[in-house]
């Protein structure tokens, strides 16, 4: 059982890796179960003991990506991350045009409930105005 610290040793570690597939994933397993040794036999680390035991999280995964051979880091480059990054900014984009859409049309018509229930004085009639005799023209 990893202690926090370790896990988010290994979540950073994830974090960077720019790929992920079976290797990777084999890969995490094992620095995991390397992990919980070493945290079962020196007892609970900080996160400063495990980076001095282990490396800092991007040592380790540069010494990963070391051991590749370049063809394989290019063909299994996690594209992943920035088309995710995109649709979330797309998605967040049209949720808030819909919401000001809404918000909006909402506005409009409570105004034009406003306006159309609004009953003003009538303070004289057409009727009641003198007609004129000469009309300008």
């Amino acid at each position: 059982m990893l202690n926090p610290d370790a896990r988010d040793y290994l979540r950073n570690v994830r974090k960077r890796l720019p790929m992920r597939g079976d290797a990777e994933e084999r890969y995490l397993e094992q620095l995991e179960m390397s992990l919980s040794d070493y945290c079962a036999e020196n007892g609970p680390k900080s996160a400063a003991e495990i980076v001095e035991a282990f490396g800092s999280p991007q040592a380790v995964v540069d010494a990963y990506l070391s051991e590749l051979d370049t063809g394989q880091v290019i063909r299994h480059a996690d594209i992943r991350k920035p088309v995710r990054a995109c649709m979330l900014a797309a998605l967040t984009a049209v949720l808030l045009a819909a919401l000001t859409a809404g918000v909006a049309a909402f506005w409009c018509a409570e105004e034009s409930r406003i306006i159309e229930s609004y009953d003003a004085p009538t303070y004289f009639s057409a009727e009641a105005l003198p007609e004129e005799e000469n009309p300008p023209g």
